[in-house]
């Protein structure tokens, strides 16, 4: 389950954020510091953090277009990566082109969508399986 949505500017700040679950959290400071993981990271070994873990909650991020996109999940959702790379396409075509309320429809409706067998399908061919 996708807990939270965050898309975050160059800069740091929040630019669209959407609880669908349980988890509360200040948006500027979940923006700032998954910021400042990736400045480190990439600073550090040159390259940006693409998952973090906990035992109660996994944060996959990506960025797209100049943004970080970044979702809080369940550890165990093995469609995760495909729902976070539908969100990327849905910034890649929609951010600053839509209007932010539509923008944020269309993210919760492409998160909380139902996966399919086709869908799972997609994946596996996608990653090579």
């Amino acid at each position: 389950m996708i807990h939270n949505i965050y898309v975050i500017s160059s800069s740091g700040e929040p630019i669209v954020t959407i609880k669908l679950g349980s988890i509360e959290a200040s948006e500027a400071l979940v923006s700032g510091f998954l910021s400042a993981i990736q400045s480190f990271s990439k600073q550090l070994v040159g390259s940006e953090i693409q998952e973090v873990t906990t035992g109660t909650l996994n944060m996959l991020m990506r960025r797209v277009d100049q943004v970080l996109v970044a979702i809080a999940v369940d550890p165990g959702d093995n469609d995760a990566r495909r729902r976070l790379d539908e969100i990327t396409r849905v910034i890649h075509n929609h951010l600053g082109k839509t209007k932010p309320a539509s923008l944020k429809q269309m993210l919760i409706e492409v998160a909380t969508k139902e996966v399919t067998a086709l869908d799972r399908g997609m994946l596996w061919v996608e990653r090579g399986m």
